[in-house]
């Protein structure tokens, strides 16, 4: 299918990938794919370092990351720290410098691209002022290089929603329609994707690309989507005591209890959505026809063995201008 498609989606300069797990802790699966990637790729990995989320009307530090392993050898992360856009409703003038400090002192104790930091945060036009205030001031406080992402919707609404006082933004091309219990799929769908895509050439900030290699399961109860099982080891497919075929990618519990510590009630229906080969294909060619010159990274999300056991290292270099076969 890859020689087929004849490179016409390569649009990128280098291979990079998110982790987002609350453990560095990467297993075979995961070494090998970036052992296969060396010649294509950019050597770093954005590691999600923590959230900050408004929990009891505070802000609290959530989801730290635990760094069980050491960096591949050639490697360095990119810590990237997730920002609850309600926490942009609260005044805390201290913000800027209390992440900054927080990012410095576990990048000096891992070997982290303390030069670099990427904020993650889903701005609103209500809070866009405060958020671009903690951005410049980071900035200030650090003299780092700082990116942030950029979602669909601020691409093409982006003279309403600002567009952030960084070095470089990263497109957000996933997560794009609503969790639900119809047939359509929320992490990739080209049809809405391109539909906001007309501004995309004049943006006014230098952009990578983050695309999707990744699945979860929409946990559905009466016809209602109650939860979201992004990591699972279950194999619903072929555990035949506990679930039946309910359609296309959809399972029905047979038998309740708790799944790989997800608990499921008999009658619920396990609705799996996924990227695959084909449809990031078709992405990367959809944006290839609305870019002004190819992005210098193409950062899939995420690195994690349950996700990428279904791609090889062949499709991800596909995507990428030089051929690693030359190198």
């Amino acid at each position: 299918m890859l020689s087929a498609c004849q490179n016409d989606h390569r649009i990128g300069n280098n291979i990079s990938f998110y982790h987002w797990g609350s453990k560095w802790n990467p297993n075979q699966t995961e070494i090998d794919l970036l052992n296969n990637l060396s010649d294509v790729s950019s050597n770093r990995i954005y590691v999600h370092l923590f959230d900050l989320k408004v929990i009891d009307s505070t802000v609290q530090k959530v989801s730290s990351l635990e760094m069980i392993q050491s960096l591949p050898a050639g490697y360095c992360a990119v810590p990237v720290v997730y920002l609850e856009n309600k926490v942009f409703e609260k005044n805390d003038d201290s913000l800027a410098n209390k992440v900054y400090e927080v990012v410095a002192r576990m990048s000096r104790q891992q070997n982290f691209c303390v030069e670099e930091l990427q904020i993650d945060c889903d701005w609103s036009e209500k809070t866009k002022d405060a958020y671009f205030l903690f951005l410049k001031k980071i900035k200030d406080k650090s003299n780092w290089k700082i990116t942030a992402t950029i979602r669909l919707h601020q691409i093409k609404f982006y003279k309403r929603t600002g567009v952030p006082p960084v070095d470089k933004g990263v497109l957000m091309y996933y997560n794009m329609g609503k969790i639900a219990a119809d047939n359509r799929n929320s992490i990739l769908d080209n049809q809405i994707g391109e539909q906001y895509l007309d501004q995309l050439d004049q943006y006014p900030l230098k952009l990578d690309l983050a695309l999707p290699c990744f699945q979860w399961w929409i946990q559905l109860r009466n016809g209602q989507p109650i939860a979201l099982i992004s990591k699972w080891n279950h194999s619903p497919k072929s555990a035949k005591d506990q679930f039946e075929a309910n359609g296309l990618e959809r399972y029905r519990v047979k038998s309740a209890g708790f799944y790989s510590g997800h608990y499921l009630q008999e009658g619920d229906v396990l609705k799996l959505e996924k990227s695959d080969e084909t449809q990031v294909i078709q992405a990367a060619r959809i944006l290839q026809k609305r870019i002004r010159e190819p992005f210098e990274e193409v950062i899939f999300f995420e690195l994690d063995s349950t996700h990428i056991s279904s791609f090889d290292a062949s499709f991800f270099s596909s995507f990428i201008l030089r051929d690693s076969t030359n190198h």
